[in-house]
This record gives C-alpha cells, structure tokens and sequence, in this order.
C-alpha cells in the first residue's frame, strides 16, 4: 500500500487556478507525510505511533537500550527479573551491595527483599577488597534457621580448603567445626592485616532453602600474614535440613571492612 498518493498534472496553461490549487494540495499532502517520518537530527516529533518491524535484520550500534521488557527468544525478562536474579533459568541478577565497615559482624535475611530466596536459586556473594584488623585471622559464615534469633554454631558445619602461596600447596578441612569458611582458619594461612592486604573472591550458596545441607564452594585470592599471596579453594556445608534464613559473617576477633556484592542465579 502506498504511503503517499498525489495527484499528477497533465499541463498548466489551460485552467492555471485549478493547477495552483492542485500543486498546494500535493505540498500539503507531501508535508502531512514528512510528518509522520522519523527525524535523523532529533526533530519533533519523532516517536514512534506504533511498532517497528525490523524483517530480521539487525540493529547496530547502539549505545544504550531502555524500555519495560526483553524477549529473547520466547523468554519475556522484566527489569525486575533481571535486578532479582528471577528471570529465565539460568540467569544472574544483582541484589545488593553490603558496605561493612570496623564490623565485628554482618547479617542478612534471605526471607525478604532484597534476597527473597526461594527453592531452586543460589545465592552468590562477591568479597571486594574485605580487610580485617586482626593479623592471622579469617571470615566466619554462619547459618539461622530460625529468623536469626540464633546461628548455627559447635559442630554444625564441616568444610575442606585448598590454598596455595609461594611454592607450597597446604589442604586442610574438618567435618565438625563451628563455620563457614572462605579462607583457611588454620595458624600462618589467615589473612594479613597490613597495608596492601586484603580479601577478594567469589562464592556460591546452594540449597539455602532445600531440604538438603546447605553447601558454600568458591575461590578467594588473599594475602597471607607473612605478605606471601594465596589462591584459595574453599568448600562447606551447613549439616542441617531446615530451611536457611538468615546468614551472618563476622570474623573470631577485632572488625572486618570492605564491599560485598550480593546475586541470586535462578535454576528451575
């Protein structure tokens, strides 16, 4: 269907009037069509009145794209799925940013926003440059099953941790112990408290909300206290059924500081 009809003139001599009258109704005919285009420079008006069918050909170089909802494939993701991690299987979304500073301790509750952990999502956390001011010292994470009135403590978890620094490769682990983790609790592979000393790395929660044990694996790059550099491998489970609800990390003495950014991964 043609956008644009005008009206074509045979000659002007004969009837001059009626060509003139002609002529201002094909401009204006040509004007009400220009109207309707997009503008390249940004002239008003320029949205769009209805949709715009690319006929499977791409979209290039964009710079940033707005809008309410994204469908891939026949996958609709709101923004609100994307920002809560509950969005199509598979996908990652940001929950929060947690800013201790001189803390002996940090807790969540994974009940409510921004978490709201549900069956079948991992909960991940990211230490930013985490330091503490005890020399030798490490990162406790505990467990609640009872909307933190307490956390799982004594012989409640078990862990296994791998590091290696310098030229040594050291493992230790304990299947009774009292915590979570993220680095080696044991004496000389603690994290340093100088300048320049300082926690990093990633871990995953899986089964935070199952009835299985809760498990903690990830990797961390640290600092030992005699300045060498350490990658760790950590894993730990919390030996318990009940439903986790809350977690806390705090560190055996003296405060911990940094950035810990928190996501949620939805797998079914």
């Amino acid at each position: 269907m043609a956008k644009l009809t005008l009206t074509d003139l045979t000659q002007l001599s004969s009837n001059e009037t009626s060509a003139v009258s002609q002529i201002n109704a094909n401009m204006a005919l040509i004007e009400a069509a220009i109207e309707l285009l997009l503008s390249r420079d940004g002239a008003s008006p320029n949205t769009m009145e209805a949709d715009l069918d690319l006929n499977s050909n791409n979209l290039l170089n964009g710079s940033n794209l707005q809008g309410n909802t994204l469908t891939l494939g026949s996958t609709t993701v709101t923004e609100a799925a994307l920002l809560s991690g509950t969005g199509a299987t598979g996908s990652v979304g940001f929950l929060t940013t947690s800013s201790p500073s001189a803390a002996t301790s940090l807790e969540v509750d994974l009940t409510t926003a921004p978490f709201s952990l549900a069956a079948g999502e991992q909960l991940i956390l990211v230490f930013n440059d985490l330091t503490i001011t005890t020399d030798d010292d490490y990162i406790l994470i505990r467990c609640s099953t009872d909307n933190g009135v307490s956390f799982d403590a004594g012989t409640d978890y078990m862990y296994q941790h791998l590091s290696s620094s310098a030229t040594s490769i050291v493992a230790n682990g304990n299947t009774a112990t009292s915590a979570m983790y993220p680095i080696s609790p044991s004496a000389s592979e603690g994290l340093g408290n100088a300048a320049n000393e300082s926690l990093s790395g990633t871990f995953t929660f899986y089964n935070l909300v199952d009835t299985r044990y809760a498990r903690m694996d990830g990797t961390a790059n640290y600092t030992f206290a005699n300045g060498n550099l350490a990658t760790a491998l950590a894993t730990s489970t919390h030996k318990s059924t009940s439903a986790v609800t809350n977690l806390e990390i705090s560190v055996p003495a003296g405060t911990f500081s940094g950035t810990i950014y928190w996501y949620k991964r939805k797998l079914s």
